[in-house]
């Protein structure tokens, strides 16, 4: 771990895409199908957004994200569906995972540039939300190795009613959500 000397104003985040081949180029989270993710651009129907430290001109993190719903399921039967914001993929660049933006009250509590990275995406689902789309929630599939990280800010998991669709890649993951 290392303490980052840096302010707000010393990163930035941007829509990018497949134009903007240069900040998928050389980035890592560690988890080879995530990097293959954002190495192909394979975003469908989502928007992918860029966490930029403008000092060292490096992608720290990269997150895309899309509409969607959460169902509310009795008996098999969908008898609801609440409109949600959904992060499809969250990374932080293995050189940044670690580094951390301050310390708070608490000795082993600590406040990362990835808390930072997130607390961003979350102002962004909530402007957009308030301007775009009305939803009530940003939702997520959380690796396990990952859940007290989106706990830390604010996420819990899904109660026993609440479903998200099912897809390859998120047998293993917990369903969470955080009330926008």
């Amino acid at each position: 771990m290392h303490l980052c000397d840096y302010t707000d104003n010393d990163f930035k985040m941007e829509v990018v895409d497949k134009t903007t081949p240069s900040i998928f180029l050389g980035f890592t989270c560690g988890n080879e199908t995530i990097d293959q993710h954002f190495q192909k651009c394979d975003f469908q129907d989502a928007v992918c957004y860029a966490y930029v430290d403008r000092k060292a001109n490096a992608t720290v993190g990269l997150a895309d994200i899309c509409c969607s719903a959460i169902n509310f399921i009795y008996d098999d039967t969908i008898v609801a569906m609440q409109p949600a914001i959904k992060v499809d993929h969250f990374a932080v660049s293995i050189d940044y995972q670690d580094a951390l933006w301050g310390k708070l009250a608490e000795e082993d509590d600590h406040f990362y540039l990835s808390d930072m990275f997130l607390c961003s995406l979350i102002n962004y689902a909530r402007i957009i939300s308030e301007k775009f789309v009305g939803a009530s929630y940003m939702i997520l599939h959380s690796v396990p190795d990952a859940k007290h990280f989106y706990e830390r800010n604010g996420f819990q998991t899904f109660g026993e009613y609440m479903k998200l669709e099912k897809n390859y890649y998120v047998s293993d993951c917990i369903p969470m959500l955080l009330q926008l």
